[in-house]
């Protein structure tokens, strides 16, 4: 007779692939306690941008800085911010940019649809005479095109603009956040609101005694995780010292958090009694997604340190992910499972 707890060790090889990339995780399970195998894919957080052009974002501004006799879609273009380069020196060709100062110039992208987002990154343009001008600003999140009272689009660069931005967002749902140096209040600065919009919810955002910086991050210790399928930067307006110039930026990153993460516990129906020969001890293996995006491809294998070959493990769905976004069905093949979203355990 043995007891199985005198097993020594067994070596689940977990694969599993997120956004199109593969990773895997060789894990030595130790039998120490009744689950005795309790693992994650541990690693760096992994984001999607989904403001990429190449993801298929779109950017726009209120109008472009040129200058004769250069190439207009590289010097001072929209999509400039969203490139993938994060350069921020005018001559490397990669700077959004708009020309005359107005109240409130602004870049906005729109995404391929409403996404999660959980982090936005700023890349400020970083020639010297320059970096300061990228300070008391706004950052609008909508699933809705800004538009204008009358229903065109918010085009404008301008304090009505700017208001019914902050409106829309108010009546509509959405969220504001104003990045200061400390001189500009979002509420009563004379070239931000007027009467009837000081009810706004504005998530003021102050970095003084800083009066620049080269990149800006909206993370979990300044912002809330939300929806939304524009993202617009706005100055707020020309009379405000050290902002009565253009916009421009060097990149700018919408981002999901898809940090994959893997759990597997194993366990057997036999711990804490003695067995028998030809006694049948039956092992239960419950993988979980613990990670943030849908994994694809999970296979499971046990080197069973025993005689005899390891059988073939048969999953069944015990718990299921209700949002339908992330919930796809999971099937089973030769020990494989196509994919589990997250929550998903199996």
């Amino acid at each position: 007779m043995f007891h199985p707890l005198d097993m020594t060790s067994s070596n689940i090889l977990t694969q599993l692939r997120s956004g199109g990339m593969r990773s895997t995780f060789q894990i030595l399970a130790l039998f120490l306690s009744v689950v005795f195998l309790n693992a994650s894919s541990a690693g760096a957080q992994e984001y999607f941008n989904h403001a990429l052009s190449t993801s298929g974002g779109v950017a726009t501004q209120v109008n472009q800085y040129k200058i004769a006799g250069f190439d207009e879609t590289k010097l001072g273009h929209p999509n400039r911010a969203i490139d993938g380069n994060t350069d921020g020196l005018w001559g490397g060709a990669s700077v959004s940019h708009t020309r005359t100062p107005s109240v409130g110039n602004w870049w906005q992208v729109e995404l391929l649809g409403s996404k999660k987002i959980d982090k936005i990154e700023i890349w400020n343009r970083t020639d010297p005479s320059s970096i300061k001008r990228l300070m008391n600003f706004y950052v609008f999140i909508s699933e809705d095109k800004f538009v204008l009272e009358n229903g065109n689009d918010n085009k404008l660069a301008s304090k009505k603009g700017m208001e019914t931005s902050i409106k829309q967002i108010e009546d509509n749902g959405g969220s504001i956040y104003f990045i200061t140096d400390g001189t500009v209040d979002p509420y009563t600065n004379s070239t931000t609101l007027t009467s009837g919009y000081t009810d706004a919810t504005i998530n003021t955002i102050d970095i003084s005694p800083a009066d620049s910086f080269t990149t800006f991050t909206l993370d979990d210790t300044n912002f809330t995780p939300t929806t939304g399928r524009y993202v617009r930067i706005q100055l707020v307006g020309s009379t405000v010292p050290r902002v009565d110039k253009q916009l421009h930026m060097a990149e700018v990153k919408v981002l999901e958090d898809v940090t994959p993460g893997l759990s597997v516990i194993k366990e057997s129906n036999k711990v804490g009694e003695r067995v028998n020969v030809n006694d049948v001890i039956t092992y239960t293996y419950t993988v979980k997604n613990t990670g943030k995006s849908t994994i694809s491809d999970v296979g499971l294998s046990d080197d069973h340190r025993g005689e005899g070959a390891a059988p073939v493990p048969t999953f069944s769905r015990i718990v299921e992910n209700v949002d339908p976004q992330t919930d796809l069905d999971t099937t089973i093949t030769d020990g494989k499972m196509a994919s589990i979203g997250p929550g998903d355990t199996v």
